[in-house]
This record gives structure tokens, C-alpha cells and sequence, in this order.
């Protein structure tokens, strides 16, 4: 395959979601929104509380939040939906959209261009990551839960 091509389709692909939920944002209220989420929320991985973290994080970042978060997974198509709903200008929206996606498709092609055919080798040593990574968090999860239960006592 060729390397940009195979860019060039992911960020028209890339932008074209953006588009529609760009435009989901622009014609659905807060409050419909989070009817719509609860009730098809699982289906899309989305939970009530993403739209509105999304939102809040678009108010309080401003526009170059949609530049940003082109980066993060999930959030990366989630941050079009707060942008229509502020009315974001359309063609700021669409360079800031662009411009990431097509970075963040140039990294992640080039990085399966680079790993080749050792590929399986990456995901093996990935998934051997994300099992300490699991691990970690795991552990950082309890610590927090006995860090707030001492808390707590100490109220009392």
C-alpha cells in the first residue's frame, strides 16, 4: 500500500465523522443529547457524563481544543459534537479538524509502515504493556479507595 494514500483516505475519512458529528452537535440541544446517549450510549461507548465533559473541556480550551484532541482516542470524536453546539465557525472547525487527524494519521501510519512485518513482535510487546499498564492502574485504583476510606474514618 501506499503510505499516503493510505493517509490521505484515513483523515477524509477521519473528517468526514467529524463532519456528521459536527453537525449532530449543531441541531441537537444538551438535553436531547443526553435523552439519546442514555438510551444508545453503550451502543457508540459513550456514557451521560462524556458529552458534558467534552463540552466543558471545549468551553474552557477554546477552539484550539478540536486541534488537541484529534490526538486523544475516544475524545478524538466526541470534541465535534461540543463544537456545533457552540456554533463553532464551520471553516475553522474543518482546518483545526484536518490538520489533526492528518497527524495523527501520518504518526500511526508511518508507525505500522515501520514496524512491517515485525509487527506481531509490536503487539505482542503492546500487549504485554497494556497488561502492566492494567496492572498499575489496578493497584493506584485500590490505594485510592483505602486512601478515601482512612479518609472517611478520620471524619468520623
Amino acid at each position: 500500500m501506499n503510505i499516503w494514500i493510505v493517509t490521505l483516505s484515513a483523515t477524509i475519512g477521519s473528517v468526514a465523522g467529524a463532519i456528521v458529528l459536527y453537525g449532530v452537535g449543531r441541531l441537537l440541544p444538551a438535553e436531547k443529547m443526553d435523552r439519546f446517549i442514555g438510551k444508545w450510549g453503550h451502543v457508540l461507548g459513550l456514557k451521560k457524563g462524556d458529552v458534558e465533559r467534552a463540552e466543558g473541556w471545549f468551553n474552557r480550551r477554546g477552539a484550539s481544543t478540536v486541534f488537541f484532541c484529534r490526538f486523544i482516542p475516544l475524545v478524538r470524536s466526541l470534541i465535534s459534537i461540543p463544537a456545533g453546539m457552540a456554533r463553532m465557525r464551520r471553516g475553522r472547525f474543518l482546518l483545526y479538524t484536518t490538520l489533526g487527524s492528518a497527524i495523527w494519521n501520518v504518526v500511526l501510519v508511518a508507525l505500522g509502515a515501520f514496524a512491517g512485518a515485525g509487527w506481531e513482535r509490536v503487539s505482542q510487546s503492546m500487549n504485554l504493556y497494556t497488561y502492566i499498564t492494567l496492572a498499575v492502574m489496578a493497584v493506584g485504583g485500590v490505594g485510592f479507595v483505602v486512601w478515601i476510606s482512612k479518609k472517611r474514618k478520620k471524619k468520623k
